[in-house]
């Protein structure tokens, strides 16, 4: 379980990653849309994924839970990644995007 004083950041994060959707309605640029890419992995802007979402922090997160869902879980796994992501308007803004593993256990009835 969460502590207290982050479940309502997690719940945030994940309400904006779920309003994000994908979109190749970026010519012209409108506001929400965003180009995501990883430099380190993904080299160039011109392999960024378009996104839609509510904030560059949205889009940010959201690329890394799709992107990461895809592969082999790099960031998940440790490591940090610095994303570049462009908004409508031209600027680019940088973050350092990390993953948590968070154990989910079930039990499974196996008598009486």
């Amino acid at each position: 379980m969460r502590p207290d004083h982050l479940r309502g950041a997690f719940a945030a994060a994940r309400e904006e990653a779920e309003e994000a959707e994908d979109t190749d309605e970026l010519d012209p640029p409108k506001p929400g849309h965003y180009r995501v890419w990883w430099p380190e992995m993904d080299g160039r802007e011109e392999w960024a994924k378009a996104l839609r979402a509510t904030s560059p922090e949205a889009a940010a997160e959201e690329w890394a839970r799709r992107d990461d869902n895809d592969g082999d879980y790099t960031i998940i796994s440790g490591t940090t990644a610095r994303l570049h992501v462009r908004d409508s308007a031209g600027a680019i803004h940088v973050f350092d995007v990390v993953g948590h593993q968070e154990p989910v256990y079930t039990a499974v009835r196996v008598t009486g």
